[in-house]
């Protein structure tokens, strides 16, 4: 069987009944077989993820790939139930270009933004860059293309990848008829 996977990534600061709304889709989706991709982050990152953790409850195995942008980024660690993933350095010119590509000021970032907005390339394309999400799920303020989440979404568009993001009311409507 094919593994299946999906994104899900959004603003740190992502309101509270949105975020709810994140863990019942990362339990919904490991449910329907789904693996996340996420990035460790708080907020939109920990939801997915809680939500994942939340199908292990009922016997599902709520796989998850979390890629982080450098060693214990957000103070995380190896850990037996979660495939912590460091972006591969062999990759990671692959991912500069393909986020200089799409990022209006990439090289105006420091190191630690440019890690950052790469490990993106890997939640929605996958640790080896040629294995792309079926969809991303995200919110941004007012569905806009802003911070992080926007390189994620603008790779995916670029790749033909259906994002919803949870601030678009026809998203969300869209979303719970597939999960």
């Amino acid at each position: 069987m094919t593994e299946k996977y999906y994104t899900g990534v959004g603003s740190r600061l992502t309101p509270r009944h949105i975020l709810h709304k994140m863990e019942g889709i990362g339990t919904a989706a490991a449910k329907k077989g789904y693996t996340l991709r996420s990035g460790g982050a708080d907020g939109a990152d920990t939801a997915f993820e809680i939500g994942a953790n939340l199908a292990n409850c009922w016997g599902i195995d709520g796989k998850r790939e979390i890629y982080l942008p450098w060693i214990a980024f957000n103070n995380r660690v190896n850990d037996d139930d979660i495939v912590l993933i460091d972006i591969d350095f062999r990759l990671r010119d692959q991912a500069s270009n393909m986020v200089d590509e799409i990022h209006p000021a990439f090289w105006n970032l420091g190191v630690g933004g440019r890690s950052l907005h790469m490990r993106n390339c890997f939640q929605v394309l996958g640790q080896d860059l040629k294995t792309p999400s079926e969809f991303v799920i995200c919110w941004t303020k007012n569905a806009k293309l802003v911070g992080g989440t926007a390189t994620a979404i603008r790779l995916a568009l670029k790749h033909k990848i259906k994002v919803y993001n949870l601030a678009d009311t026809f998203d969300t409507v869209a979303l719970e008829k597939i999960l």
